[in-house]
């Protein structure tokens, strides 16, 4: 996901992990989109035009609910975003975006490895911190095992230890 809020951006700010729903608040306030999605890999949409929502809505009025509860998701990830934001240290506050872009953070997240389609600068940027810092903390966390760099991708090896890390 990209956003552009006031005067800065576009930038990279989350990522839309299988399953993710977005657009609700267009159809929702009838205003211009607040974010832009891209595609980093093979991707299936499903595509729910507003004459559809307006359909069901119609048949169905309780039905808004169910796509404000989507805002609601998108609201919590936001609040999480800023959370993270407030971690004064620096290697946990990369830490704690590299287990948000992956969705795993969470107290006790899915132990599965999971890849990160991203670059080290776009981590900095959402981390507000150096690319050099970015790049030293990930060279540490390779060292211990729990993450593995490729081109513009970090996998996530064992996002149980990283959880941990934050906690310290």
């Amino acid at each position: 996901m990209r956003v552009a809020p006031r005067e800065r951006g576009p930038y990279f700010a989350h990522i839309a992990r299988p399953g993710s729903w977005f657009g609700e608040a267009s159809a929702i306030t009838g205003q211009p989109r607040r974010v832009g999605l891209m595609a980093t890999r093979a991707t299936r949409l499903l595509h729910l035009p507003l004459h559809g929502i307006h359909e069901i809505v119609g048949k169905d009025p309780a039905a808004w609910r169910l796509f404000a509860l989507v805002t609601i998701e998108h609201l919590d990830a936001a609040i999480g975003a800023y959370d993270d934001l407030m971690i004064r240290d620096h290697a946990k506050r990369c830490i704690a975006v590299l287990l948000r872009l992956g969705g795993r953070r969470a107290s006790s997240p899915e132990a599965s490895p999971v890849e990160i389609d991203s670059t080290q600068e776009d981590i900095a940027t959402i981390a507000n911190v150096a690319r050099t810092t970015v790049v030293a903390v990930l060279r540490e966390l390779e060292a211990l095992g729990h993450v593995k760099k490729s081109y513009r991708r970090i996998r996530i090896m064992d996002p149980g230890a990283l959880v941990a890390m934050v906690g310290e």
